[in-house]
């Protein structure tokens, strides 16, 4: 089977919330493809899904490392270090992925809500209503601009 196989695989098993597999997948793509960004963004999403979230976020660096400020990698990492407690990495990377691509919601949404963590809530007011302008049916995004 092909990388891009077992890539769509490793995909899938996300999707179902199946850590494990899709972990299983995503390192049998790159064992096939070791430059295939998306399986190494899949296997740190598996990671994190699992809670191992210096393991997501290593392999976040390695797909940065590739392609520097590939939007996706840098959510992910900006989501998990705002897990692991380290919220001017966390705002740093929103920031980066919003640079490259400035219609990402999810980045927008998730800038919003680690700038009223840390009281700055005209900033994350703004945030927040850029989130929802993108991303209108999005209940998350309309419940963190209420509060």
């Amino acid at each position: 089977m092909s990388a891009l196989a077992h890539l769509g695989l490793g995909e899938l098993k996300l999707a179902q919330e199946d850590a494990l597999s899709a972990q299983h997948e995503f390192e049998t793509a790159l064992r096939r493809q070791y430059t295939l960004l998306p399986a190494l963004v899949g296997l740190g999403n598996a990671f994190a899904l699992m809670g191992r979230d210096a393991e997501a976020l290593e392999h976040y660096r390695k797909a940065l490392a590739l392609r520097p400020r590939l939007p996706e990698a840098e959510f992910a990492a900006g989501f998990v270090q705002a897990r692991l407690g380290n919220a001017a990495e966390a705002e740093r990377h929103y920031r980066r992925a919003l640079v490259v691509r400035p219609d990402f919601a999810a980045a927008w949404m998730n800038l919003g809500a680690l700038l009223r963590e840390q009281g700055r809530d005209v900033l994350a007011e703004a945030a927040l209503r850029r989130g929802v302008e993108l991303r209108p049916d999005s209940i998350s995004a309309r419940l963190n601009l209420a509060f």
